[in-house]
């Protein structure tokens, strides 16, 4: 169990992955860049973002924090289909491909 700081009664951890949360929504190389402007683009909110992607809220945070993939990087569909399993799991269903 961590100390609670006494400013904010959040600890640095927390604090540190808030920060790390809202880097992501501000750096295209994050997929919470991509979300967040895919939301603007189509007058969403993250919520019904979430809700479209059919991925849970309390994923929300692990989801804006993966990296997009390279579009220059001959591996790119592999990294693609590795992040849509991502997403299937994050939404509680089966990875399997067939």
């Amino acid at each position: 169990m961590g100390k609670k700081s006494v400013a904010g009664g959040k600890s640095s951890n927390e604090r540190a992955w808030r920060r790390l949360v809202n880097h992501s929504r501000r750096d295209p190389l994050f997929v919470g860049w991509a979300l967040g402007e895919y939301g603007t683009a189509h007058g969403l909110t993250d919520e019904q973002v979430l809700e479209w992607l059919e991925c849970r809220p309390d994923r929300r945070d692990q989801l804006a924090l993966c990296r997009m993939p390279d579009s220059e990087d001959s591996t790119c569909f592999v990294k693609s289909e590795h992040w849509a399993l991502s997403v299937r799991a994050m939404r509680g269903l089966p990875t399997v491909v067939c």
